[in-house]
């Protein structure tokens, strides 16, 4: 229940952008890399092809969420930086978790909820393990049929 509600909570913000849910995860992504990084970077935090990668940077560039320019030390590549517009539609939903997480707080107690923190963490952890475990079970697969 609580991963469809945060997928809600996810599907409705970037609507309240106006940009979908692989663009929004694409800002929070390069947010998360301190605001810049090479597309390739930004691919593999993703699990995303450069071919499925490719338009959503075009499109969040055209919409001026964030910018592509020449790498500055490496002239082959791209380097891709979030833009204003794309830092506060990022800092716009960690204010709305934050705001959640203060009325969470307030409806179960200090206690709860840092056990509720502790918790939340732990499963985050091991989905995360789990997800990476099966993108390399899943590659490892695609190889071996080729």
């Amino acid at each position: 229940m609580v991963i469809l509600e945060a997928n809600r909570f996810r599907a409705g913000m970037a609507r309240r952008h106006g940009i979908g849910l692989r663009d929004a995860a694409v800002l929070a992504t390069l947010h998360d890399l301190d605001g810049a990084a090479k597309p390739s970077e930004l691919a593999a935090s993703l699990y995303l092809t450069s071919g499925t990668l490719t338009p959503i940077l075009g499109r969040l560039e055209r919409r001026k969420y964030l910018s592509r320019s020449p790498h500055p030390d490496d002239r082959r590549a791209t380097l891709v930086t979030l833009r204003r517009k794309g830092e506060l539609a990022v800092r716009d939903a960690a204010d709305q978790i934050r705001s959640a997480s203060l009325e969470v707080r307030a409806a179960a107690g200090e206690g709860d909820h840092d056990r509720m923190v502790v918790l939340l963490q732990c499963i985050a952890d091991v989905l995360h393990t789990r997800s990476n475990s099966i993108g390399s079970a899943q590659a490892q697969a695609f190889h071996d049929t080729e």
